[in-house]
């Protein structure tokens, strides 16, 4: 912190250091006790802008889908939307760079930025497409091994456990592909700790310390003693390779260590989206004011949206949305859904009720077997039937709305 300069923020690598200092201390963006972690996001989020902006004129370069995906992460880490920032949809801008990118070429040099980028994506509970999945699965030589050895593994590893953590259903995919992957990455440890250098050493752990984090999965339960022993003696390792003065060297090499220490991970969780500190902010309209407009994620909600075809009982869309703007109509949220997924295809009809959904994935109607789009929504298992269209219907922070195909008989 003391290499700020009197902008707030550091010479280069901003969104790097930030993240890593939310990834080692998950309240240090929320705290409202002190406003400097406030002036450093802010100052974070206008230099992005300004880049965007003048790489959009020509002035600089446009940035990489790594720089992209690191400012993503630390967008989302610091609980802000990343499909809305400040106006500009920072998701779909990493989503052009990935659709129809072979990985080694084009924008993509190996699958360390490929992971990293697919890591974005999972962080801010943006859709991730089947083949950016299939592109990290086929990351692996026929041997399990990496090209570029454990950098490469260590990122494609935490964002196989972003997704395992958000989906367990990823399993299917991942079942023997992680544990390979895991085996490769442990075989780069050396008796020391380490493995090879600081920075590897902490990507290694931040890697190992997603795994140890699924502890809700059954099948990966051989894999944490493991992984544990390797991040307890590679933290040892980290912690004899510090400097008198605390750091690693380079401020770049330093942020990349500081949340390893802390066995913090490039996971997301979104649940240390908190304010600290709440009664201090209720007291204080200008404390309230400022934190309004430093974190433009207070005025954006989460719901869950599934759409269920109630006839065969399977689930054609589930999935949690982090980044819905306060008071917006289901017609606008599913209009951005279909926007980001193209499976998600809907059709609406205007009726004396307001709009409704005749056509969801390709399901349409049909009166003559009395089969419909319903909606409900309200608190997660106590959803009820929506009485108005899609148009007037805005979902409240933490509503579940679910849209489901079934057949209404008569009074229904």
């Amino acid at each position: 912190m003391q290499q700020r300069n009197d902008q707030w923020l550091w010479k280069r690598n901003n969104e790097r250091v930030v993240l890593a200092i939310q990834m080692s201390n998950h309240s240090w963006a929320s705290d409202t006790r002190d406003l400097s972690s406030q002036l450093t996001l802010k100052q974070m989020n206008l230099a992005t802008i300004e880049q965007i902006h003048e790489s959009k004129a020509g002035r600089e370069p446009a940035l990489s889908p790594g720089q992209l995906a690191y400012v993503i992460n630390a967008v989302a880490f610091t609980c802000q939307s990343p499909s809305n920032f400040y106006g500009l949809n920072l998701i779909d801008a990493l989503k052009h760079q990935l659709n129809g990118s072979r990985v080694p070429s084009g924008a993509f040099l190996n699958h360390y930025e490929y992971g990293l980028s697919v890591l974005a994506l999972c962080n801010s509970n943006a859709h991730v497409q089947a083949n950016y999945v299939d592109v990290l699965l086929r990351g692996m030589r026929s041997d399990y091994t990496h090209r570029f050895g454990s950098d490469e593994a260590s990122m494609v590893i935490s964002a196989v456990a972003c997704l395992l953590q958000r989906d367990d259903r990823f399993m299917q995919k991942f079942d023997h592909n992680l544990p390979a992957r895991i085996d490769h990455l442990l075989s780069h440890q050396e008796s020391n700790g380490g493995f090879g250098n600081v920075h590897s050493t902490a990507l290694a752990i931040q890697a190992l310390s997603a795994v140890v984090d699924l502890k809700n999965s059954i099948r990966l339960i051989l894999e944490y003693s493991r992984c544990s022993t390797a991040v307890a003696k590679a933290q040892q390792w980290l912690c004899g390779a510090q400097e008198e003065d605390g750091s690693y060297g380079s401020l770049y090499t330093t942020a990349e260590a500081l949340p390893a220490l802390t066995s913090g991970t490039y996971v997301h969780n979104p649940s240390h989206c908190h304010v600290v500190n709440e009664g201090a902010e209720q007291s204080n309209p200008y404390i309230n004011y400022v934190w309004e407009f430093f974190q433009p994620s207070a005025r954006y909600i989460e719901i869950r949206v599934q759409a269920v075809n109630g006839r065969t009982g399977s689930v054609l869309y589930n999935e949690t949305l982090r980044d819905v703007r306060k008071d917006t109509p289901l017609v606008d949220i599913v209009q951005q859904i279909s926007e980001s997924d193209d499976m998600f295809v809907y059709e609406t009809e205007e009726t004396a009720w307001g709009n409704v959904i005749t056509s969801m994935y390709g399901i349409a109607q049909d009166g003559h077997s009395y089969s419909y789009w319903t909606i409900k929504h309200g608190p997660p298992g106590s959803e009820k039937p929506a009485h108005v269209g899609i148009d007037q219907l805005k979902p409240a922070n933490g509503e579940s709305v679910v849209f489901e195909y079934r057949v209404i008989t008569h009074g229904q």
